[in-house]
C-alpha cells in the first residue's frame, strides 16, 4: 500500500525501495513498519493503542526522519498504512492514532485516476490545468495535455480515437500560413489554419464576435481521430500555435506581440465506445502500464506470491514493482493480496505476480511446463522465436502483427547472473495472467528493477519472455496463447473469422451448399405442384 502510494507521488521520477530488517540507516530518512511486539534497536515510538502513524527523528542523523507505521497486530498495521495512503492530506501532528476509516466503495475496472475514463468523454480541463492551456506571443511554448491509455483497447476496424477540439486564437490581419499544429509525443498528426479577419470592412458577424470575445480572439472547432497505434501507454498531446510573419520592409517591421491562443478546457477525447480485448502474454503492457494488474486501480484482482522464506532482495523487488504500478494508476494498492508459495492454490481467480531469487520459489519448478523461460540455479532454459531477429518493433492493436510463435528451446548451464521477466496464462484459472520476475542471484533482481525504471531499457521489455543482463535487455519470444477481455458477439465472430480465413472459406462453401439444397427442394416441390395441376 505504501510503496504504491510513494510510486504515485514520485511519478516519472521513479521510486525504489531498499529493504533492511530491524536496522535503520546511518543517515537520511526511512519508513518503519512494526507491530506492538516488535522493536527496532535505538528507536523509541509512542505507545500503540491502535493503528498509528508517527514521525520521529532518526537517532543516527539529527537531520533525518523516520516515518512510523504501527499497529497492535497485522490488521491494524494495514489499517494505518491505508489511512496514510488515502488520507495523508488530512493527517496532522507528530503522532496520529486512527480511530475510524470507512470501508471504501469497491473499485470498478479501468477507473484508475491516472487513466482516461472508459465510461464517458473526458474534457481537457480534467487532464491539464486551465492556465497551462493558454499561450501568448509569436513564439509560444507548446500546450501540453498528458494522459494515460488502457493498453487493451481494441481498435480493429476502428478509425481511431475521436477528439472534439475547441480552440481560440487572435485572428490574422491578412491571410497567411499561420497554423495550429497538433502532435502526439512529438510526432506530427495534423495542422489547422489560423484564418484572417479583415477589419477594414467590418461585418455584422465581426461586430458580434467582438462582443462575445472582447479579448479579440475567435473561436474554432474541429473533430478528428487519432490512430490507436500513435497512442502509447503514456501520451502527450501537443499543440503549437505557429504565426507566420510577413516582412514589409525596413522601418515597417515593428512586431506588435499581442497574439493569444488557447485550447478550450471543454475539448474532449472519448474512448468509451472501445472494447477491451488484448492478446496475452504482453510484457509491454505490463512494463509500461502494469497491465493486467492495474485493470483494478486498487489491485484487488492481484496477488503477489513471494518465496516461503523471502530475502530483502525479494521484498525490495516486490515493493519497487508496486511503486511502478502506483505510478501507472495514481492510486494506492489497498486491495492487493500477498501470499507465500505454499498458499498459491488458494489464489484462483487472481492475476499473479511471482517473485523469486536464488531458486527459493518452488512455483518455478511446479509451473515450468507453462513458462517460456526458467531458472534453476545455474540451469537455464529459454524458449526462442523469430522475435530475436527482429530489427524494429512497432506497436499495433492487431495481435497478428506482434505474434511470434515459439520455434525452439535452448537449455544450458552457466554461472552468470541473469534475470528474467516472463508472462503466461495462470495454471490456476483460465483467462488470468502470471508474470514472473526471477533471478538466479539476488543481484539479478536489482538489474531487472533498474531496467523497468529506465525509460530507454523499458522499451525492450515486450513479448512473453525477456532476459536481463546488466544494461542489456533481450526479448526472446512473443508467443500469444490466450486473450483477456471481451467483445460483443457480432464483433467477436467477425474478428474470429478474419483470423481464420480457411474456416471462413469453409463456412462459405457450406452456406452455398445449404442454399443450393433449399433452392433444389423448393423448385422440386414447385414442379410437383405444377404437374399435379
Amino acid at each position: 500500500v505504501l510503496s504504491s502510494w510513494f510510486g504515485a507521488l514520485a511519478s516519472y521520477r521513479g521510486a525504489t525501495f531498499p529493504v533492511t530488517p530491524n536496522t535503520i540507516p546511518d543517515q537520511g530518512n526511512a519508513v518503519i513498519l512494526a507491530t506492538a511486539n516488535e522493536r527496532v534497536t535505538g528507536v523509541t515510538w509512542p505507545q500503540i493503542q491502535g493503528p498509528t502513524v508517527a514521525v520521529v527523528t532518526n537517532p543516527n542523523d539529527p537531520y533525518g526522519k523516520l516515518l512510523l507505521v504501527l499497529g497492535r497486530d497485522a490488521a491494524e498495521l494495514k489499517t494505518a498504512a491505508t489511512a496514510l495512503a488515502v488520507g495523508a492530506p488530512t493527517l496532522s501532528g507528530q503522532t496520529a492514532t486512527i480511530t475510524q476509516i470507512e470501508q471504501q466503495k469497491p473499485r470498478k475496472p479501468y477507473d484508475a485516476p491516472n487513466w482516461l475514463r472508459a465510461d464517458r468523454a473526458v474534457k481537457f480541463g480534467e487532464l491539464a490545468d486551465t492556465d497551462a492551456l493558454n499561450v501568448s506571443g509569436y513564439s509560444p511554448d507548446l500546450i501540453r495535455v498528458n494522459f494515460r491509455m488502457p493498453p487493451d483497447l481494441f481498435a480493429w476496424r476502428e478509425k481511431g480515437i475521436p477528439v472534439d477540439l475547441r480552440y481560440r486564437y487572435t485572428p490574422r490581419a491578412e491571410p497567411d500560413k499561420s497554423t495550429l499544429n497538433i502532435n502526439i509525443n512529438q510526432r506530427f498528426l495534423r495542422s489547422e489554419p489560423l484564418l484572417a479577419i479583415r477589419h477594414d470592412a467590418t461585418s455584422r458577424v465581426d461586430r458580434l464576435l467582438d462582443k462575445v470575445m472582447p479579448d479579440g480572439t475567435v473561436p474554432a472547432r474541429v473533430k478528428f481521430q487519432i490512430p490507436l497505434f500513435m497512442l502509447p501507454a503514456q501520451t502527450q498531446m501537443q499543440f503549437h500555435y505557429y504565426y507566420d510573419y510577413i516582412k514589409q520592409g525596413e522601418c515597417k517591421d515593428v512586431v506588435l506581440d499581442n497574439v493569444r491562443g488557447t485550447i478550450e478546457p471543454d475539448s474532449t477525447i472519448d474512448i468509451s465506445h472501445f472494447s477491451h480485448f488484448i492478446a496475452m502474454p504482453d510484457l509491454a503492457a505490463f512494463s509500461n502500464s502494469g497491465f493486467p494488474f492495474t485493470r483494478m486501480a486498487d489491485l484487488s484482482d492481484t496477488a503477489v506470491v513471494l518465496p516461503d522464506s523471502p530475502t530483502p532482495a525479494d521484498y525490495s523487488t516486490y515493493l519497487t514493482v508496486l511503486g511502478r504500478l502506483g505510478d501507472s494508476t495514481g492510486y494506492p494498492a489497498t486491495g492487493i493480496t500477498v501470499a507465500a508459495a505454499r498458499q498459491a492454490e488458494t489464489l484462483g481467480g487472481k492475476d499473479l505476480l511471482v517473485i523469486s531469487s536464488g531458486g527459493r520459489q518452488p512455483l518455478l519448478q511446479q509451473w515450468a511446463q507453462y513458462m517460456p523461460v526458467s531458472l534453476d540455479g545455474n540451469a537455464k532454459r529459454f524458449s526462442l522465436s523469430d522475435k530475436v531477429y527482429q530489427l524494429f518493433s512497432w506497436r499495433d492493436s492487431d495481435s497478428r502483427t506482434n505474434a511470434k510463435p515459439t520455434r525452439q528451446t535452448l537449455a544450458f548451464n552457466s554461472a552468470s547472473t541473469d534475470a528474467i521477466v516472463a508472462g503466461f496464462e495462470s495454471p490456476l484459472s483460465g483467462g488470468r495472467s502470471v508474470v514472473v520476475i526471477a533471478a538466479n542471484q539476488p543481484a539479478g533482481l536489482h538489474e531487472a528493477m533498474r531496467a523497468m525504471l529506465d525509460p530507454d531499457l523499458v522499451k525492450s521489455i515486450q513479448g512473453s519472455a525477456v532476459v536481463i543482463r546488466e544494461k542489456q535487455v533481450d526479448s526472446l519470444a512473443a508467443d500469444q496463447t490466450y486473450f483477456v477481455g471481451s467483445l460483443n458477439p457480432l464483433l467477436y465472430v467477425q474478428w474470429f473469422l478474419a483470423n481464420h480465413p480457411l474456416l471462413l472459406a469453409l463456412l462459405g462453401i457450406v452456406a452455398a451448399l445449404l442454399l443450393a439444397v433449399v433452392l433444389y427442394l423448393s423448385l422440386r416441390a414447385r414442379a410437383k405442384r405444377r404437374l399435379a395441376l
